[in-house]
């Protein structure tokens, strides 16, 4: 859950920056801010209800991606951010990646024991790997190819 929370703050962060940048913040401020304040009391009550501190993990974690779509409709409306054009080449990419690589991972190290040392250069190189062949068009290949090239060459 930490990683999937993770993952829906990432991406919020060019959303909260370019309605922050428009300078509309009032509204954006109360409905957001709310939002992530209702954490506090839905955690207390999600825990004693459960007994699990795990839920509220999933309550934070809820409200995060609650709040993405909050970010969304605010940066559509001020900043003209199309919607459907951001969540296909940004939050689909991202969670196809994520996934990709959690199941790589988990396959990997489901049928293998390891050290910790074996594990982290495995688990970087598998996200890395994902990531080339799944979540890059061919511009940005080319880009980071460019770039690679350009560095290697110093």
């Amino acid at each position: 859950l930490s990683f999937i929370y993770l993952l829906f703050t990432t991406q919020s962060r060019f959303l909260i920056d370019s309605v922050l940048a428009y300078g509309e913040i009032k509204w954006f401020q109360i409905i957001l801010g709310g939002i992530k304040l209702l954490a506090i009391p839905l955690t207390w009550c999600v825990i004693k209800l459960t007994d699990s501190p795990y839920s509220g993990v999933f309550v934070i974690t809820s409200l995060q991606f609650v709040c993405l779509f909050g970010e969304l409709y605010f940066a559509h409306k001020y900043v003209s951010i199309d919607w459907k054009s951001f969540l296909k080449n940004c939050v689909i990419r991202c969670w196809t990646c994520f996934l990709i690589a959690y199941l790589l991972l988990y396959i990997i190290f489901s049928n293998v024991e390891c050290s910790v040392l074996i594990e982290v250069p495995i688990a970087i190189l598998v996200t890395i790997s994902v990531i080339y062949f799944a979540g890059l068009d061919s511009v940005e290949k080319h880009k980071l190819g460019k770039l690679f090239r350009t560095v290697l060459k110093r």
